[in-house]
Order: C-alpha cells, then structure tokens, then sequence
C-alpha cells in the first residue's frame, strides 16, 4: 500500500480583484454527496455555446454558504459581461471586488480538497488574515480554472481564491451559531 504524497502549498499572492458578474449553475451539497459537483459541470456544459454574453475561456467553482450545519452551495459558471439575454435555468451571482488570497493548486481537479484544508488548516491560522465570510451573499471560497485547465486530464491552471481581511478589522457579529462573520473594512 502507497500512501499519497501530500502537495506542498505555495505561499500565495494577496490581490484584490475587480467585480465580477458570473453565470451558471447552483446546487446544495454536504459532505455525503461533495463528490456529485462534477455532474453540476456536466449539466453546465451544454449551455457555454449558448451563453453569447460569455467572457473568457475560464470558468469559476464558488463555495457559498459553507458554515451551514446543512452543507454547502456550490456554483459553476463563467464569467459574462452581461446578465441580460441568459437561459431561464441560468443564475447570474455578482461578486464584488474582493482583496483574496490566491492559491495554485498544482494537483489534479479531484485533489482540490486537500489544497483546501491546507489552507483552512494551515495557512490561515499562521497568517496575518482571517476569512471575509460572505453570510450566503458572497462566495467563502472561489475555484478558478484558467484557459490552460484541460477537463479531460483534470489538470492545469487552477487557483483557489479565499476572501480575505487582516485580522485587526473590526467584526460585527452576525453569527449561525457556529461562525462569526465580518462586516465592513
């Protein structure tokens, strides 16, 4: 037996990027069913030709909503310049400029869970920020597949994006019980 050899995490770059408006498909998972995203894509798929709005040859995986004891939402879509003339079936999610901690993910598509957990287990103690939760309004974590992420091999030109404030802001608290979320700068 062979035990998996852990993918180093890279320091990651600290950006604040610029609003961005997003199209695609929302659905409800928790922990059992987290491995059913990829058919998300795969019901997305259809509609890239559609979309004629559509901007980029990339794509984003957003994380909302994950400090619900119910699970987590995740959404697939592609950035568009507009969210007029869409498919009924499509959501359009506007995120606001965000300063994010930008990781590589150097591994394959189905890894992304370890690079996460390095980063919440990991990283974010040890650094100077903490998590800007988004309550369910914004995303608590973002994918980003670039031009060169192939899906057929599940490699290349992944990023993962966790918003972020130093952890001197001042929070309001809002919590769920289990979270206390930051509001303001």
């Amino acid at each position: 037996m062979t035990v998996k050899e852990k993918l180093p995490l890279d320091t990651p770059r600290v950006e604040v990027r610029k609003p961005l408006t997003l199209a695609g498909l929302r659905k409800r998972y928790n922990s059992k069913i987290v491995t059913n995203i990829p058919s998300l894509w795969r019901e997305l798929h259809p509609y890239w030709a559609k979309v004629t709005v559509r901007t980029g040859k990339g794509a984003f995986g957003l994380v909302l909503d994950m400090n619900n004891a119910e699970g987590f939402d995740y959404f697939a879509g592609f950035e568009v310049s507009s969210d007029k003339n869409l498919p009924a079936e499509i959501l359009v999610i506007k995120v606001p400029a965000q300063e994010y901690a930008i990781f590589a993910h150097r591994g394959h598509v189905s890894e992304i869970r370890d690079t996460m957990s390095a980063i919440w287990r990991e990283w974010l103690p040890s650094s100077e920020y903490q998590v800007a939760f988004g309550a369910g309004k914004t995303p608590d974590a973002m994918e980003h597949y670039g031009e060169a992420f192939n899906p057929q091999t599940g490699m290349g030109d992944i990023e993962i994006w966790i918003p972020i404030r130093n952890r001197e802001q001042t929070c309001e608290e809002k919590t769920n019980g289990r979270t206390t979320y930051c509001s303001g700068n």
